[in-house]
């Protein structure tokens, strides 16, 4: 009796140690989750996270407003705009985040982007994977920038959201830069999306 009794035990054991490494792997292994606040020294989860949100078919407004992932279409927050808000709030006082942003080509496209704040740096990862219509140029899919402020400037009843190394540079300056000939006066910048106001 004392030998099934042991049985018994160690087969209730080794089953509740099996979930526990089930639970620990999906935890690890997914991204449906809290999203981890990355940085540039993590690129390669960061492209495994945005591979996880599948193909072109799988990325429409529908199935992803239900996700945690800001959706911008038609120069518009379709979804989550809460997100972005949290997010915004979170970087001014100085606390670590991440946002995924989705947003879409003319030909409807989806362009997913990584967003985080962490070390006191802004770190984007853009995945253009899935732009059948890119630049032929373009020989990579994910492009990172890194910088150390993030800026919202507002102009004809939108919003634009860069991100730059310089606080002191208004959006005058930075259109002023992108259309001079001189390449002494281009600004560095990361854009990351607008929206209707």
């Amino acid at each position: 009796m004392k030998k099934i009794m042991y049985l018994l035990i160690f087969i209730c054991m080794v089953a509740l140690v099996g979930c526990n490494k089930s639970d620990n792997l999906k935890t690890t292994s997914s991204f449906k989750g809290k999203e981890v606040v990355y940085s540039s020294e993590n690129s390669s989860k960061i492209k495994q996270l945005l591979k996880s949100y599948g193909t072109s078919q799988q990325l429409t407004v529908e199935k992803m407003s239900k996700k945690n992932i800001l959706i911008i279409k038609d120069e518009k927050i379709e979804a989550n705009e809460k997100l972005w808000n949290d997010f915004y709030t979170n970087t001014k006082n100085k606390k670590e985040c991440s946002i995924t942003i989705l947003q879409y080509t003319a030909q409807n496209d989806p362009i997913l982007t990584y967003l985080s704040y962490k070390d006191n740096k802004f770190y984007m990862m853009e995945d253009d994977s899935r732009d059948q219509y890119r630049e032929s140029e373009k020989e990579k899919d994910y492009y990172e920038y890194t910088f150390n402020y993030l800026k919202l400037f507002e102009e004809d009843e939108k919003i634009y959201v860069y991100l730059l190394n310089d606080d002191n540079i208004t959006l005058e300056k930075l259109n002023y830069s992108l259309l001079s000939s001189n390449m002494n006066e281009w600004i560095p910048y990361g854009f990351v999306f607008y929206y209707d106001k």
